[in-house]
């Protein structure tokens, strides 16, 4: 079983308990605190205390820059004591250049990856903005608006040796990661999920 998607059941699990409260629905209420919990338990089978983070997998043992969003989407929450341990090793396993990531290292049976997948870096940047690091997210954030083409578009991968912007151009989750870094490192108030 794939970590990033028991953290979306997760998610939604949680996004259907607030507005089974707002709606005051005990009955959708009950039914999404259980799948929360249960997505919860099985999400834990994947911390691997000997390289300090979560794995893609719940018995695997690689890194996925997609987990970074544990800490983005308050899973793993600052005062976690993983929480920053997982974000270093993640990006420290995954580390293409000084702010770009790999998405993930290990054969997924498409090929080798030559570019880093653009919308990872940024998650990794809000994720150590969340945590308190905000000169550290400020300079991953600044490198990275650093590769935008000439009108400030960014595409999905990014070539780590030559700096090309490679794949879908413009990408919606790159831009989506840019802004959601943008207000994780600013004063503006932050939303509670």
């Amino acid at each position: 079983m794939h970590t990033f998607s028991l953290l979306m059941h997760w998610t939604g699990a949680n996004a259907a308990a607030r507005a089974a409260a707002a709606s005051h629905d005990t009955e959708l209420a009950e039914r999404s605190e259980a799948l929360a919990k249960r997505a919860s338990t099985l999400i834990e089978r994947a911390w691997r205390p000997d390289l300090g983070l979560f794995a893609d997998t719940l018995d695997g043992n690689q890194a996925d820059a997609s987990l970074l969003m544990m800490v983005n989407l308050r899973f793993l929450r600052p005062d976690d004591s993983r929480a920053l341990d997982h974000v270093r090793a993640v990006a420290n396993t995954l580390r293409a250049t000084d702010s770009l990531l790999w998405r993930y290292k290990h054969d997924d049976g498409l090929g080798d990856t030559l570019s880093a997948f653009t919308v990872c870096s940024f998650w990794h940047a809000e994720a150590l903005a969340r945590l308190g690091r905000v000169d550290e997210a400020e300079q991953v954030f600044t490198s990275l608006i650093g590769r935008a083409n000439h009108v400030g578009l960014l595409s999905e991968d990014i070539d780590p040796k030559t700096g090309e912007l490679w794949g879908n151009f413009p990408q919606t989750y790159s831009h989506v990661g840019l802004i959601n870094t943008a207000f994780a490192i600013s004063d503006v108030p932050k939303p509670i999920i």
